[in-house]
């Protein structure tokens, strides 16, 4: 991710990341290589609970996979589980931000039902569609989170 940042409007500010992944509110999920406490963390998610334009959020402030365990499902397994903890908390939708630079990772988001969320830079309306912004290298992005159990 760092070369993403790097190359964004955000910039790579190691302190900046580092408070954003430990922020006092924020929550993590992880999965691990066994099923001991001492086997290597492979995959991860950190999130918060959040109020957005009136809308209780889980927003996902960051998700990974390690390379080799990419294609096995983890990634939208963790997003899966940020729709169950959401419903369970009453929140009414899971929430990202993702770098346009990064197709994979928007190409996942939309493959597991995510679309532009109406506060992203360059939306115009409900009514219409995202409109590119040449100078905004990121968009907004969420799911809303199904009330019934079956939901996700």
């Amino acid at each position: 991710m760092k070369s993403f940042y790097t190359d964004s409007s955000f910039g790579w500010d190691p302190p900046s990341k580092k408070l954003e992944l430990f922020h006092r509110l924020g929550r993590f999920v992880l999965v691990r290589a066994g099923s001991d406490t001492e086997s290597p963390i492979v995959a991860f998610t950190t999130f918060r609970f959040e109020r957005d334009q009136d809308e209780r959020v889980v927003y996902c402030y960051e998700i990974q996979v390690a390379g080799v365990f990419r294609r096995y499902g983890l990634g939208k397994h963790l997003m899966q589980w940020l729709g169950q903890i959401g419903r369970g908390t009453r929140m009414e939708k899971v929430m990202l931000t993702v770098f346009k630079a990064n197709q994979s990772a928007v190409k996942f988001y939309r493959k597991i039902g995510f679309v532009v969320d109406p506060t992203s830079p360059g939306y115009s309306s409900p009514s219409e569609e995202w409109v590119d912004e040449d100078d905004c290298d990121y968009e907004i992005m969420s799911k809303t989170i199904a009330s019934s159990e079956g939901g996700e």
